[in-house]
């Protein structure tokens, strides 16, 4: 078992990565937002955590926290401004935001242009990984169970409603961006310290496509939906290996059959089935009353 674990390690380690990816998209769904600005937050993240490892030898730890904060931080300055936007116009807006961050990044001395950043300290585990997803997943069971979640998920079934009832719209909605904001900039660092090296191509527009899908493929009814949309979409490209270049028809195959089948992501299967057997149940017990 423990040979199959590390044979298998990097792509566990990817799974979590994507986890968190997921559920930093999962909150700005939530409250009604289409962004697709998480790549760029992802390499704001990945970079800083890299630059302070690498010139002040920070701990691993205040590296990770200080690139969560600067994410942040940005997410609330950008989130005001440009969630002004909606639906197509707002993804749009996020994805302006992602090649922007990547052009800067591009063109700074300081993180070595199109060449990326290399001699990272390996500083991050699958362990890691493990305690930063633990710790988002408790915070969002705590989070969806209080009035202010509650208030973010009614602002995303309807946004007008919420305006009338006198809720601070604006407010909750920046704050969804710039948590996910957070996040995604926590999976970069991260992840940014298990790879040696990050160049801005990882962090384009593919990628902001690739995080949506995640969360899509697994739907957003629960915080698991997301979870479980990363860990298969992940892990189809290994599982599938054996057929080269074909895989990547089983990866597209499998999109294609969610959204026709399942539009509101793979956890539907199961509220489903749920569904079906308290239907059974009460069907049973009207059958028993009429006897």
């Amino acid at each position: 078992m423990f040979d199959f674990l590390l044979s298998y390690s990097n792509l566990f380690f990817l799974m979590g990565i994507n986890a968190l990816l997921a559920l930093s998209v999962y909150i700005t769904l939530k409250a009604g937002l289409l962004t697709m600005g998480h790549a760029g937050f992802m390499a704001i993240g990945a970079y800083v955590s890299s630059l302070l490892s690498i010139h002040t030898g920070m701990p691993f730890i205040l590296n990770v926290i200080a690139a969560m904060i600067l994410a942040w931080i940005i997410g609330i300055l950008i989130g005001f401004p440009i969630l002004k936007l909606h639906g197509v116009y707002l993804a749009i807006g996020t994805v302006a935001f992602t090649e922007l961050v990547r052009f800067v990044v591009m063109n700074m001395k300081i993180t070595r242009g199109a060449l990326g950043l290399t001699g990272i300290p390996k500083d991050s585990t699958i362990l890691h990984v493990l305690i930063a997803l633990c710790l988002i997943i408790y915070f969002f069971i705590v989070y969806e169970k209080s009035q202010f979640g509650r208030t973010l998920i009614a602002i995303g079934e309807d946004e007008t409603a919420a305006r009338a009832l006198g809720i601070k719209v604006t407010f909750h909605k920046v704050f969804a961006f710039s948590t996910g904001a957070a996040i995604a900039g926590l999976a970069g660092a991260i992840s940014s310290h298990y790879t040696y090296i990050i160049s801005p191509k990882e962090y384009g527009f593919h990628m902001a496509v690739t995080i949506l899908l995640f969360t899509l493929f697994g739907g957003v009814r629960n915080i698991w939906g997301p979870i479980l949309g990363a860990i298969i979409l992940t892990s189809l490209p290994e599982i599938f290996r054996w057929l080269g270049d074909f895989r990547l028809l089983i990866y597209g195959t499998s999109l294609l059959i969610i959204v026709l089948f399942l539009p509101k992501g793979i956890i539907e299967i199961f509220y489903r089935r749920k569904e079906q057997k308290l239907n059974k149940k009460v069907v049973e017990e009207q059958q028993y009353v009429g006897s």
